[in-house]
């Protein structure tokens, strides 16, 4: 979920052979005969599902495709306007972005501790403890990109459980009560920089270092330094701006809601295709910080996760040559994502208990054989 994800990835890699193997005749030069394939993946996979996909491309020109299929009414869905997604852990590309960011402000270095952005926290002492030893000295902003830091999620493992404790609207919580809820659920993990481990604890402890580096909340720091400036009118931060009328998430087809302010700089974002687009392209071409981070971004610092992919200063690298993240919430899963051959693309599902790696590999593989 915003949960965790990485533990589908493997069972989805082998669907995603079996379906490519079988919808893919060949290379296609036309933009038109991609979609067509990209569309009948999407009809196929909503309809045995049960739920809602939208899908948009963009190719290098920067023409746009819109594909959507609801399978719960067997029916296309040729109209995007006003179909909000919750993009879920995709967020925490805009608070990596946020933090490198602040990194080129000379506000921050990636070798900076954890506790020297916080010397006085109280809530982290004694959270990284190993055989008695306690850890949270060591963890860095890098360790936390990363998740290389062994600190603790403040989600349950078990989607449904989690849905069932926290699976309520009204439900309000501040940042630091994440961090004590991490605190109390999990056991730390492992000593800092020796393994990977998803944990969006260390995206919250992100978002804090950025209200407290740049003197902003978080929402408004994200509007005015990623959201304005790519003219990303239809992407919300729900925690600080409420948008009313928005359809209903799914998980294992029951309605589900979830509390904003639980996912906060880990995941709370809802957004569009379209927008989602507009980030990704954004983020893979530099709009967002120089051209020399652009470039140490998309090649330095990952670290290996699971079934091949790669992680590093809050992004996936797959191994198709794309770039991107994937998020879930109690009623989502989404990805965004750019390919080493100019195609960007963007995945909706209306169902949390539906894996969005299975179409992004489809994808992702049919755009990676189109010509540049």
């Amino acid at each position: 979920m915003v949960i965790s994800y990485f533990g589908s990835i493997i069972r989805s890699i082998l669907i995603i052979f079996l379906w490519t193997t079988t919808i893919t005749t060949g290379i296609f030069s036309q933009v038109p005969e991609f979609s067509k394939e990209i569309e009948q993946a999407v009809q196929e996979y909503a309809t045995q599902n049960k739920c809602k996909i939208l899908v948009q491309v963009e190719d290098p020109e920067g023409k746009s495709f819109d594909i959507g299929y609801n399978g719960r009414l067997q029916i296309p869905v040729n109209e995007f306007s006003g179909e909000y997604i919750e993009i879920g852990s995709c967020t925490k590309m805009f608070t990596a972005t946020s933090i490198l960011q602040l990194i080129e402000d000379g506000k921050l270095k990636l070798t900076d501790k954890l506790t020297d952005i916080f010397p006085d926290e109280p809530i982290l002492r004694g959270m990284l403890v190993i055989e008695g030893v306690d850890y949270i000295e060591s963890v860095t902003v890098k360790n936390l990109l990363n998740h290389t830091s062994g600190i603790q999620d403040f989600f349950r493992a078990n989607d449904s459980v989690e849905i069932s404790v926290h699976g309520d609207s009204s439900l309000r919580f501040i940042p630091w009560d994440l961090v004590v809820l991490a605190k109390g659920l999990n056991k730390a993990e492992f000593i800092p920089g020796s393994q990977f481990k998803y944990s969006n604890t260390n995206y919250i402890l992100l978002g804090l270092m950025i209200e407290k580096l740049s003197g902003m909340k978080y929402a408004d720091y994200v509007q005015k330094n990623i959201l304005k400036p790519l003219g990303m009118n239809n992407t919300f931060l729900p925690s600080s701006f409420s948008l009313p009328g928005r359809k209903d998430g799914h998980y294992s087809q029951k309605i589900t809601v979830m509390p904003a302010t639980l996912a906060w700089s880990a995941g709370e974002i809802v957004s569009t295709p379209g927008d989602m687009n507009k980030f990704i392209r954004g983020w893979y071409t530099g709009k967002l910080f120089s051209d020399k981070m652009c470039s140490e971004v998309r090649s330095l610092y990952f670290d290996n996760a699971p079934a091949l992919y790669e992680f590093g200063l809050g992004v996936i690298q797959g191994p198709k040559n794309c770039f991107g993240h994937a998020g879930q919430t109690f009623g989502y899963q989404a990805y965004i994502g750019h390919t080493t051959n100019d195609y960007s693309f963007a995945i909706g599902i209306d169902d949390a208990s539906v894996s969005v790696f299975i179409l992004e590999g489809i994808v992702a593989n049919l755009l990676l054989a189109e010509e540049k």
